[in-house]
């Protein structure tokens, strides 16, 4: 089965303020495999970034990809659910977060799945550290979980812009609290702590064949050696390097690890 272009209604949804929009080619090669090619326009380009699929529509994630740099960028899409046949929209974010250094690609991507956003003042902040009601707010947002709609359990987050995130997650047992009651929304959250929740929260499908490194005995790393085995850590990061599971996470570390997962083939628990 193969379909094309002129089978499918095509929605191009760019920033006001960007380049022209680049063509979009879409084939259907089965009803869970599609190939999708975006061809520059300009000279500043734009790059197949990540892809998500939910509501009967195929979102196609494009982010600059610099000046000069040429050619058709082209993406195999495997999904585990039939995607055929869907309405694909292609949107970018050219002028986002002027501060990121580094993971544009992962965080334009999830900024634009509305589950990770900037502060006021037009940042990021990449470097800062994840606090326990930000990543709550963020695994919610990526599992596209309900609201139970009841109070939290926790006597510190009545009240707390995170509640009803933190209610449902606690809920639904991604997310625990203290023993004294509390669940502490501003404490800040531990690289040991990032890999639970991940790791607890997805069910990955396939392996890598990235080498597991070996770290000193810590109680997170069952969790680090199944993300490193299933390719959401990868021999480029710092947190495979040089493991340190006690060291604060930052929001950069997180953007990276969840937009990964979320771009694999697995199911969110």
């Amino acid at each position: 089965m193969k379909k094309t272009l002129s089978t499918l209604i095509i929605m191009i949804a760019f920033t006001a303020n960007a380049l022209a929009a680049p063509a979009l080619s879409v084939d259907f090669v089965s009803e869970k495999v599609v190939e999708v090619s975006v061809k520059p326009s300009t000279e500043e380009t734009q790059k197949i970034a990540s892809w998500y699929f939910k509501d009967g529509i195929l979102y196609i994630t494009c982010v600059n990809n610099g000046v000069g740099n040429s050619g058709i960028s082209t993406q195999r899409i495997v999904s585990p659910e039939p995607i055929f046949p869907a309405p694909v929209i292609l949107t970018n974010s050219l002028d986002k977060f002027p501060d990121i250094t580094k993971y544009r690609n992962e965080i334009l991507t999830l900024n634009s799945r509305g589950i990770i956003s900037g502060y006021p003042d037009g940042t990021f902040a990449g470097d800062r550290v994840v606090k326990r009601a930000e990543i709550s707010v963020m695994l919610f947002k990526a599992g596209r979980y309900k609201s139970v709609g009841e109070p939290s359990a926790f006597s510190d987050v009545s009240g707390h812009w995170s509640e009803r995130y933190v209610a449902s997650l606690n809920a639904l047992g991604i997310i625990n609290g203290y023993t004294d009651g509390t669940f502490k929304p501003e404490k800040r959250v531990k690289v040991a702590e990032v890999l639970t929740l991940i790791n607890g929260m997805f069910e990955f499908y396939s392996d890598s064949d990235v080498a597991i490194p070996s770290v000193s005995e810590h109680w997170s790393k069952p969790h680090f050696e199944n993300l490193v085995k299933k390719g959401i850590i990868l021999p480029e990061d710092e947190i495979y390097r040089n493991y340190q599971p006690e060291r604060e996470a930052s929001r950069y570390e997180v953007a990276l690890l969840l937009a990964r997962a979320l771009n694999k083939n697995a199911k969110i628990k």
